[in-house]
């Protein structure tokens, strides 16, 4: 149930600690056009259900985003991060992840929003 399509892009990029913050934007680049090209995300077709943060606040998903992963059962492993935004809207991720990483610098915000947006590039709807 829970093996939706993903982009063999973002399966080979599996360690993006290793990659510099110019391969990590233009991979997630090459994954949103991928996404964009209606391949993998056709309105939101897949075995993923909508995922409990649609339903939820900004305000408590900024509170979730910033704290530590392994604290937040919702966002423990990446398959578990996947189950929970999976339907959200490209959008409204993008500033979420921004908004949890503010305060920060540039360079470092940018890689760790493009590193949680890969991880659900396939699920998100536009």
């Amino acid at each position: 149930e829970i093996d939706a399509p993903r982009s063999k892009h973002i399966a080979q990029t599996h360690s993006l600690r290793a990659l510099t913050h110019d391969q990590l934007s233009k991979i997630c680049q090459n994954a949103m056009e991928f996404d964009n090209s209606g391949l993998i995300n056709p309105g939101f077709k897949s075995t993923y259900k909508l995922g409990p943060a649609n339903g939820m606040s900004n305000k408590d998903l900024i509170r979730k985003l910033r704290c530590k992963p392994k604290d937040v059962p919702e966002m423990k492993t990446k398959e578990s991060f996947r189950r929970f935004f999976a339907g959200i809207r490209q959008d409204r991720m993008e500033y979420l992840l921004r908004a949890a990483n503010s305060g920060g610098e540039d360079c470092l915000i940018e890689m760790k929003v493009a590193k949680r947006l890969a991880l659900i590039v396939d699920l998100m709807t536009t």
